[in-house]
């Protein structure tokens, strides 16, 4: 048995205790909380006349946003990691010959340099990339295994296309690559009949969406001394897949379309349209 001092009376400081707790919870209960309004309050501070709330918090804030953005730079990126997120289709192939950087301006995002991409079913070259960048989300920079790709962007890249093997392209579009959008500026893509080299489009700018049941293929560009539009979709519109394809040229003013049905066995549907200056013809093909 515990023996405490004369002087500490417990039952006069548990009563002290109860008084007080009860004195509490009956201010609480009266209390009107919407006489204090904290925004209203946060209003009442004259911050300018604070020295620390007018300098320190946004510099605090600007200090601490640059860090979370520069962490990265740190990080180590694995090669093979990154050629698989650009070529998840067991179609391509990726190569990343240069090295890998992360660099904050404008955005956050990892540059690639020399990007190297063939097509592993008939071993042809598609293109070329001497400076790609991959845009990074701003969410879960911290975690490298988290980080997003919301875009990827190809810059000053060149691609050769045999017009004699065209069907060697279509297993880019068979199965989708990737959701992510995929952007192509400033590039050069030359035309060869087998061997034969035809002509170049210069200043070729293309956009690339592959989707579940959507493809669509944009290139703009110089062609011939003139500006060429190619717009190519691939949709599948009641279980029936739809191919459109659309050229244009407006110095020759020229423009044509063609449009089918793109079964597995043959092509059924086949739509003509050409027009030049005020003629135009258009019909049926096989």
């Amino acid at each position: 048995i515990l023996n405490f001092p004369k002087f500490i009376n417990l039952k006069k400081a548990f009563k002290y205790l109860e008084d007080k707790i009860y004195k509490l919870i009956k201010t609480f209960k009266y209390l009107d909380f919407r006489k204090y309004n904290v925004l209203n309050t946060i209003k009442k501070i004259k911050i300018r006349s604070n020295r620390f709330l007018f300098y320190h918090v946004p510099l605090s804030i600007i200090f601490f946003g640059l860090l979370y953005i520069l962490i990265p730079a740190f990080f180590t990126y694995d090669k093979s990691a990154i050629e698989k997120i650009i070529c998840s289709s067991n179609n391509l192939k990726c190569t990343i010959k240069g090295k890998v950087s992360y660099n904050l301006f404008p955005t956050p995002r990892l540059k690639l340099k020399d990007l190297k991409i063939n097509i592993t079913s008939s071993k042809v070259n598609l293109f070329n990339a001497y400076d790609t960048s991959l845009k990074l989300s701003i969410k879960n920079l911290l975690a490298k295994e988290k980080h997003k790709i919301k875009k990827i962007i190809i810059n000053d890249f060149e691609s050769n296309v045999n017009l004699k093997k065209l069907k060697n392209y279509n297993s880019i579009f068979k199965k989708k690559i990737s959701l992510i959008p995929l952007v192509f500026i400033n590039g050069k893509i030359a035309l060869y009949d087998n061997k034969n080299y035809l002509t170049t489009i210069t200043d070729a700018n293309i956009i690339v969406k592959l989707l579940k049941d959507y493809s669509e293929f944009n290139l703009n560009g110089k062609f011939l001394n003139d500006n060429i539009n190619i717009n190519f979709n691939n949709e599948i519109d009641n279980n029936k897949p739809i191919t459109k394809i659309e050229l244009k040229m407006k110095e020759a003013n020229f423009y044509t379309k063609i449009s089918f049905l793109d079964l597995k066995k043959n092509i059924k549907n086949k739509n003509f349209l050409i027009k030049k200056n005020n003629n135009k013809i258009s019909g049926i093909f096989d």
